[in-house]
């Protein structure tokens, strides 16, 4: 049997100590780039580019930075606080994305009411967008966007139903409930699934796309990076600097 994983303090161990190494802000400068960069290849691709530049690749690369920044904020109010509040995670989730999501959608609407963009104004539609399970919605009912140019509301749904969940199984890591090696079994699971779906199920390569239970890891690929950063391993599974060179030099 391999070693026990090592504990996770449910005291807060300060920012000093923070193995991670990442500064205890709710910032993190380079990741900016990055983001940059994935969502350049989205609008590239939507542009006429896509047989060059796939966009679904900017797409997953959101999703891994989004869970790889949302577990990083976990792990820093986790070494503050010890601990995870959940009710306060939450409602900075309704208050960041709230706002801006429905000031979109109401600029969209009167856009599309001014025949300034095509649209379909479904009033299930617009509910399911603004509850965040559109993309459940359109493949269930085929309907189209509310105005278009919204479909890509699709990724916000996978994301929020991604942080539904992620905060109680990060809590359950910080008690050592589970450990690493069970998201490593998650995240294999998820890929026979989508396998499962798509060559016995017959399901379209869109609907995995979009569907949540087969987008899952996109996040969740993020998240165990960070984790790794906090548990201070990453270091030892990913070679930096000189480690890097040598290991290079040896291929």
């Amino acid at each position: 049997m391999g070693q026990p994983e090592p504990a996770i303090p449910l005291k807060g161990r300060g920012r000093g100590t923070n193995p991670s190494g990442i500064a205890g802000s709710s910032y993190i400068p380079s990741l900016d780039g990055l983001r940059a960069a994935s969502i350049l290849i989205v609008l590239l691709s939507h542009a006429g580019a896509s047989c060059l530049i796939p966009g679904g690749f900017g797409v997953t690369v959101f999703f891994f930075l989004s869970g790889f920044l949302i577990t990083t904020l976990l792990t820093r109010e986790h070494d503050r606080y010890g601990s995870i509040a959940l009710g306060a995670f939450y409602l900075r989730r309704l208050v960041r994305l709230g706002p801006p999501l429905l000031a979109c959608l109401l600029l969209a609407g009167v856009a599309a009411m001014l025949g300034l963009a095509g649209a379909d104004l479904d009033r299930s539609t617009l509910v399911s967008q603004i509850l965040f399970y559109y993309n459940y919605h359109s493949l269930l009912t085929g309907s189209d966007e509310w105005v278009n140019g919204l479909g890509i509301l699709w990724s916000l749904s996978v994301e929020e139903h991604f942080y539904l969940i992620w905060p109680a199984l990060f809590i359950a890591i910080g008690r050592r409930w589970i450990g690493l090696r069970h998201l490593i079994v998650l995240l294999v699971a998820l890929l026979v699934w989508r396998s499962f779906r798509y060559f016995v199920l017959g399901s379209s390569e869109w609907s995995i796309y979009i569907s949540t239970d087969t987008r899952f890891d996109s996040l969740l690929y993020g998240c165990v990076l960070a984790l790794m950063h906090w548990r201070g391993v990453a270091g030892q599974v990913f070679p930096t600097g000189r480690s890097a060179l040598a290991l290079l030099r040896r291929l």
